[in-house]
Formats: structure tokens, sequence, C-alpha cells
């Protein structure tokens, strides 16, 4: 019984002093394995930028097990998480967990990656409680940590010229949280960690795009006087003061030769030829380069790769070390219903995955363009004639320009009525013919056969009472070629007069007396007034006639209808055919009536 006894007992106490010891390891935190007994966990995401702000989800099997309010702390990697919730501090802050809500409480929940922490490895410690007495709960593996560092940015484009311009710049993740003023270097070196514009370094604008994404996207504006054929990197920084740190870089930024287009608008349907030049001798190494035609709102590969939407451009031809010429592809056509379609040309290297070696350059397809005909097919020089343009091609869409001209001078009014007619107002132009030209998007076509100037004059007033005078306002083109005499116009001193005539002037010379008209004008317009080439202002006396040499005669003008004509050579005998009389009446009726 005795010995019994005793065996029991020592059973007791020796089970009681291990209790003790197991306690005592707990609360040292020191002679157990390190993180024996708390949960393994994971994060998502398991990188972020600098600055912080980002929400990060921390799970874990039954972590918060019995546990209401948890703690948290980020510590740098290298180091162990502290077996109690210790005070804050800038290297290992504390931070507030957020259980997760549902039935998976207890698996996990979330935090805000604080904006003090430098880049950097850094595992995350989880405890059954805030303050110093929270012991430890779960944290990181060694091989799964959370990392704060710049991200990575994917510009766009990623390709320049040296005139520089405005990139997007985008990131997987929120980068840019919380800083609001931002700025951007420019570098051929390495991205200083913190914002300096010492050589290489050159300064950038970077600005927060708005938007759902406004924390991904920045628009960097790269600025102009960079190397052509160089490889820069971008780096964005979270602000422009030389604390700033580096929050993003991208390492792919080339500044390329610029490329222009001639022309830079074509037809529908392509199989036109159009030259590619380069600012630089970029073809120099390559005897075949390669051209793709990209549809916008695509861009253009880094290398010759033709896909859906990415067209390669045919009989590509290297006409010297700075210009080729190619052959629009024929699926390169117009969007139904638009009235242009914008196109994207990329040069490479060559047609075997070549790199882009210049600018992009925009193209333009434009409806097909013809013009066949011109309605009325004359009118008077002075202009202000209503005319019709038939063709095809013509865009009908309000935001389309369109411009006619007749001889070069520009048609006023001019509406597209629909895709195969056009009209507008004649302006003032020299007596003759003239072509008529429609300039879209598609370019310029002109009609085979001419539209005829002829000269001609309109007048203010059109009509006075007989035995009165009145001024005569006329408007015409070709007044400033004229010098308009005085005294008897059979004589001179120049040939240059404005008459009254009945129907037609008649400049027949007498065949008795040659220096005198067969058929006189009826009275002259004198004192006349140049005010421009398309306007003159004379004093018509109605108390008065002329007599076929010129004299005046004391006799009133006849009530009736009568023309306003202008003449370059007055004197009896001088033609049109010789071009001496170089302005005849068009739509000059004056009427001498008592009302």
């Amino acid at each position: 019984m005795r010995t019994s006894h005793l065996s029991a007992r020592a059973r007791l106490i020796r089970a009681g002093l291990a209790t003790a010891a197991a306690t005592a390891l707990v609360v040292a935190g020191t002679a157990a394995p390190a993180f024996a007994a708390d949960v393994v966990v994971t994060v998502s995401p398991t990188a972020g930028p600098v600055g912080g702000g980002n929400t990060v989800t921390v799970s874990g099997t039954g972590v918060f097990t019995g546990i209401t309010t948890p703690g948290g702390k980020l510590v740098a990697n290298t180091g162990q998480c502290p077996a109690t919730n210790t005070a804050t501090s800038v290297t290992a802050p504390n931070v507030t967990i957020t259980k997760a809500s549902g039935g998976g409480a207890d698996n996990g929940g979330t935090f805000v990656v604080p904006a003090t922490l430098a880049n950097g490895v850094y595992r995350v410690c989880l405890y059954n409680a805030t303050g110093t007495t929270g012991q430890i709960a779960g944290h990181t593996a060694d091989n799964a940590p959370y990392t704060i560092a710049p991200v990575a940015l994917t510009l766009t484009p990623a390709t320049g010229g040296v005139g520089g311009g405005s990139i997007t710049a985008a990131a997987s993740l929120a980068y840019t949280t919380p800083a609001t003023t931002l700025g951007a270097l420019v570098t051929t070196a390495t991205c200083p960690t913190a914002y300096n514009t010492a050589s290489p370094a050159v300064a950038a604008t970077a600005v927060k795009t708005v938007g759902v994404n406004a924390n991904q996207n920045t628009t960097v504006t790269i600025p102009s006087g960079l190397v052509t054929n160089t490889t820069y990197k971008v780096c964005v920084y979270n602000g422009n003061a030389g604390t700033s740190a580096l929050i993003g870089s991208a390492t792919s930024y080339q500044v390329l030769p610029t490329l222009t287009l001639s022309p830079t608008v074509g037809p529908t349907a392509g199989t036109n030829t159009i030259t590619a030049s380069a600012s630089t001798s970029v073809f120099a190494g390559s005897p075949t380069p390669g051209v793709l035609v990209v549809k916008d709102p695509l861009t253009c590969p880094a290398t010759y790769v033709p896909t859906t939407g990415i067209v390669a451009a045919t009989g590509v031809q290297k006409v010297s070390n700075t210009k080729i010429l190619f052959t629009v592809p024929a699926s390169t056509t117009l969007d139904s219903g638009a009235s242009t379609t914008p196109y994207t040309i990329c040069v490479y290297a060559s047609t075997s995955a070549g790199a882009l070696i210049t600018t992009t350059a925009a193209y333009t397809v434009a409806p097909v363009l013809a013009v066949t005909s011109i309605t009325p097919a004359g009118g008077p020089a002075q202009g202000g004639s209503p005319v019709t343009i038939a063709g095809s091609g013509f865009p009908t869409d309000p935001d389309a320009t369109v411009t006619v001209s007749l001889g070069g001078s520009p048609l006023d009014d001019v509406q597209v009525v629909s895709g195969s007619s056009i009209t507008g107002v004649t302006t003032a132009h020299a007596a003759g013919n003239a072509t008529v030209s429609v300039t879209t998007a598609a370019g310029t076509k002109s009609a085979a056969s001419p539209f005829v100037y002829s000269y001609g004059v309109t007048i203010s007033p059109k009509t006075a009472p007989t035995n009165t005078t009145t001024y005569v306002d006329i408007l015409g083109v070709g007044f400033s070629s004229l010098t308009f005499g005085t005294g008897n116009p059979t004589t001179g001193p120049t040939g240059s007069r404005v008459f009254l005539v009945k129907d037609v002037y008649n400049g027949a010379a007498d065949s008795v007396d040659t220096a005198e008209w067969d058929f006189a004008p009826v009275q002259e317009c004198t004192g006349i007034f140049p005010i421009s080439d398309n306007e003159i202002i004379c004093q018509l006396d109605l108390g008065g006639t002329l007599d076929t040499d010129g004299t005046a005669l004391g006799t009133d003008v006849s009530n009736g209808t009568y023309q306003i004509t202008v003449v370059k050579n007055s004197l009896p005998g001088a033609t049109i055919a010789a071009g001496d009389v170089s302005i005849i009446s068009s739509g000059s009726t004056f009427t001498v009536a008592p009302y």
C-alpha cells in the first residue's frame, strides 16, 4: 500500500513539474523552437509599392481561433517575429488587423501597409491581441514574405522621337498611393532610389491619370532633346523633392528617328504607293526593311510580327538610307459609316522579326474621291453664282473637312448634299477657264471640264428716274489693272471707261470716220472712285447722252432698260477678240424709269 501511494504521488509531482516547465518556456519564448506553435500564413499580394497605403490580405487555417482583436507587425525578413506584440517603431511598425467576416473569420483578415516603410523584404507577424501582451499567433514563411519595392511599369508607347511627348506608365497594382504630387526622371543609368536630377538623369513630368485606375496609371511627359537610337529608363517618384522615393520604373523607352509619310491620307482599300522618310539614316544597315499597317487602337509591336489587325505592307523598296516606298495593303479600308479611319504605319529593320527603327506615323483612309462635273459650267468673274459639283466619295460626316475651289478661288457656303453632290457659291476670279477641285481627307481631285469665268459686273442701284444724277456702286473683278480716264472717251487720254449702253456695248468704228463709234454708248458714268480690285463707284448723269464722237448731247436718257458696262479700251475699233474690251456686262441691268 505504501509503495503504491508513493508511486502515485510521484507521478503527480512529476506531471506538475512538467507543466510548470512548459509554461515557463511559452512565457519566456526563448527556449522553445521559434514559431513552433503558431500558424504559418500567406499574404496577398506578396508585394506592394513604396509609400504603402495598399491593403494586404493574410490567410491561415484557424490563425485567429478564439481571438477577437488580433494584432500585427511587419518585421525585416532577416529578423524573427517577437513573441509578444511590442511597441511600434518606424522599422518594425505595428499594423491594425481587421478580421475577415463570415464563416472564414478565424482564417485571416486584412491590414493596410504603413507609409513609413522603406524598400525591402518583410515578415508579417500576427498576434492574439494588440499591445505588449499579445502573444505570437501566426507568421509568413521564410520563403513567402511581403516585399516593398518600386513596381515594374509598362510604357505605352514605349518609343518616341527626339521631340518628346506624352506616354502612359501603367503598373499591375496600385503604386502611386498615397502620393498626389509625382516626379519623374529619364536616364540612361539606373534609376536613383531618390529623386535626383544629377546627370545623366533628365527631369520629366508625371501626373496621375483620373478614373478607377488612377493609382495604377501615370501620364509621363518625356522631355525633348534626348539622343536618337538610345534606350532610356523611365523612373517615377512619390514627389519631386530630393527625398522622394522611387515608386516605379521601366527600362525600355527608346528614342527613335522621326518618320514622315507622303501622302498622309489615301483611299479606302489601299493599293496606292506612299513614301516613308526617316530623320536619320536608319536604313543604312537594312537592305530589306519591313512595314506594318496597324488598325487603331492597336499599337505597333516591338518587332515585325504581322497578325490580326496588323497587316504587312507590300512592295517595300529601299530608296535611300533615309527613305523607303511601299504599297498600302488592300485590307486598309474605311470603317462602315465613317468619313475617315485612322491607321498607324510602323517601320522595322527587316521582315525577319526586325526591331522597330523609327517613330510611328499616322495614316488616314478616306473614301475614294472623284470629281466629274460642275453645273452651271460658267459664271461671272465677280462670283456669287450658285454651283453644284458632281462626283463620288464626298464625306457626309458633319465633322469631315471638305473644301472646294475654282482655279484657286475657294467656294463659299460649301454644303455636302450627298456622297455624290456638293453645292457652293463662286467667289471672284479673273476671267477665263478655272479648274474645279475638291479636297477631302482622301486628297484633292479635279474635274476634267473647266468652269468658265466670264467678265461681268453687278450694280447698285439698278434704277433711277431720267434727268437725275445718281452714284452707281459696281462690283466685278480686275478693276485695279485698269486706269480710268477723263475727257472725251473716243480720244483718251486712256481708254478704260464705264458706259450706260442699250442692249450690249458695241465699240466698232464708223466706216466713214474711224475716230467715231458706229453705235455710241447712251451715257458715260464719270468721276470714278476705285475702291478695290473688285469695286468701283461712279456718277451717272441721266440728264444727258453721248454723240458718236463722244461729245455730250443735251438730251435726257429715255425711260427703258439698259446695261452698265465696264470696258478696258473705249476707243472706236477696240474689239473683244483682241482683248481690248476685257470686262463685259453680266447681270448689270439698269432701268431708267420714274419710279
